[in-house]
């Protein structure tokens, strides 16, 4: 969790930043609870809740959008299913 507060507070000094997961078992564990914090403290505010699309390529296009917005976070919440993680890793 220091490891996404401190990439959400130094975000806009660097070209490029990690991804932060949390996981657990299912729905209602607090994952969503746990991304909270890097918001408050790097952009004073709960970070906005990105929900997947039906499919892969409609989860790809929010997410995309959200990136491109420029926010210093961008959260899904409840994913089930897999990032292509080749597509962000040159960008």
């Amino acid at each position: 969790m220091l490891g996404s507060i401190l990439t959400a507070v130094i975000h806009p000094v660097l070209d490029n930043a990690a991804v932060h997961c949390f996981d657990a078992r299912g729905h209602g564990f607090g994952k969503s609870m746990l991304a909270e914090p890097a918001g408050i403290i790097a952009i004073g505010i709960i970070p906005p809740m990105l929900l997947p699309g039906g499919t892969q390529e409609e989860t790809m296009k929010r997410v995309n959008s959200a990136v491109h917005a420029g926010g210093a976070i961008v959260v899904l919440d409840n994913l089930s299913q897999e990032l292509p993680a080749t597509h962000y890793a040159s960008r």
